[in-house]
């Protein structure tokens, strides 16, 4: 079977009363839940998905339906977001006053917390990019002004939050042997931004190089490209340095600009996207 979403006919309900049904394969049709928003986000033989009940994020939930028996479960419920990375692996977040709490999927199919941001969240948290390599995946996750890069365990116990608090961060990539690549600036007053990587075991952010402003910036078989540019003249240049070992770099190219690469960026990787209420807001605001 497969999963629709259809709304009232009266006009004044349609926001009101959005519904997720059920189709099955001899054509009929079972309404798996309804609310303001219902967004399915899993689909196999059970459909899990985001329930948005009311105007407040407060009433949003993370449930999952049983195609075989009808059964709805909820699985988590709060200000909650979803991503699905992998079949039958999911990774979840729930804003709170104190924190962000990250979630991820476990063998039972439940929701268990494997870490926290910091912050307080209670006008929301929001994530920019989501990339998952074998067992691992990655998020920035912004709360409030500061950002925070997350590693997710998908089946072990080693998620952590290796660089933390940020004032602008950017998740550039993952090399195939999971070394994270980003840049950003510490702090509002800081003067340059700073690229480095977070190794496959390490514990924080290791610098590789550091400019006035950076454009598209890669990282492939353990060499960093960058675009780089130092003051508001400075000429745009293309220059490369290892992710590990000696910093001294080698400038490729002046007066260009990186746009693209002959290999997958992503080098094996593969991107999702988080939904939540806050993500939606911003995309309709971003419109």
């Amino acid at each position: 079977g497969f999963v629709a979403l259809a709304s009232s006919g009266e006009q004044a309900a349609v926001v009101a009363d959005r519904q997720l049904l059920w189709v099955g394969t001899d054509a009929r049709t079972q309404v798996i839940d309804r609310g303001l928003l219902v967004l399915p986000v899993q689909s196999t033989s059970t459909v899990t998905y985001l329930r948005f009940g009311n105007q407040e994020a407060g009433s949003d939930s993370i449930r999952r339906w049983d195609s075989g028996t009808g059964a709805r479960t909820t699985l988590l419920s709060g200000a909650v977001g979803l991503a699905a990375v992998g079949p039958d692996e999911l990774i979840a977040t729930r804003d709170t006053d104190t924190a962000v709490e990250v979630f991820r999927s476990n063998s039972l199919g439940e929701l268990e917390q494997v870490a926290e941001v910091p912050g307080s969240a209670t006008g929301g948290s929001s994530v920019g990019r989501v990339l998952t390599l074998g067992s691992t995946s990655y998020l920035d996750l912004s709360v409030g002004a500061e950002t925070s890069l997350v590693r997710v365990d998908l089946h072990g116990d080693h998620s952590d939050v290796p660089v933390k608090g940020w004032a602008q961060l950017l998740l550039e990539g993952v090399d195939g042997d999971g070394t994270v690549l980003v840049s950003g600036r510490r702090t509002v007053e800081s003067t340059s931004e700073s690229i480095g990587v977070v190794a496959p075991n390490g514990d924080g952010f290791e610098e590789r190089a550091t400019a006035g402003a950076t454009g598209l910036n890669l990282i492939h078989e353990g060499t960093i490209y960058l675009t780089t540019r130092d003051g508001e003249d400075g000429e745009l240049t293309v220059r490369t340095v290892r992710s590990s070992g000696e910093t001294d770099g080698e400038t490729l190219y002046t007066g260009y600009q990186l746009a693209g690469a002959t290999w997958p960026t992503d080098n094996g990787a593969t991107q999702s996207t988080l939904r939540s209420r806050a993500a939606l807001i911003a995309q309709q605001q971003s419109q």
